[in-house]
């Protein structure tokens, strides 16, 4: 993967884009990844950051979002965890989750599934090879 601080001018600003565009102060390692590939992640970027900034990437977004909130709200069990001696407080780590939660992994979500249905069609991006699904 390559490291902001070791990437080059043209892929640290399309880092940047990636951040400004989702609003993170951060940007996940699968773009890190397909930097090694600098042409590739330009061109990639550009198509999905069409999607970011549309009203239907929004739209699917708050649906996940409702969805996951819909299983949270299912959990019969949900006693909180107890606060051991030397770990985090709860809201610390509430905190982080939220992160992912509303921000990191719906995008990172969407944004690899464009990608795939980029690389290989639609059925790519419904479809997994290692879903535990036959």
């Amino acid at each position: 993967m390559v490291s902001e601080q070791e990437a080059s001018d043209n892929i640290r600003a399309i880092f940047e884009d990636i951040k400004a565009t989702h609003s993170h102060p951060g940007f996940a390692s699968y773009y890190r990844g397909i930097a090694n590939w600098p042409a590739f992640l330009s061109s990639v970027w550009q198509q999905v950051k069409i999607h970011v900034e549309s009203d239907e990437y929004r739209a699917r977004k708050s649906e996940i979002l409702t969805f996951a909130q819909w299983i949270v709200e299912q959990r019969l069990d949900t006693q909180p965890l107890e606060t051991l001696t030397g770990q985090p407080r709860p809201d610390e780590v509430g905190s982080i989750a939220a992160v992912f939660r509303y921000r990191f992994t719906t995008d990172l979500l969407l944004d690899v599934g464009l990608i795939q249905s980029m690389l290989g069609g639609i059925q790519a991006a419904t479809r997994s090879r290692f879903s535990l699904q036959r």
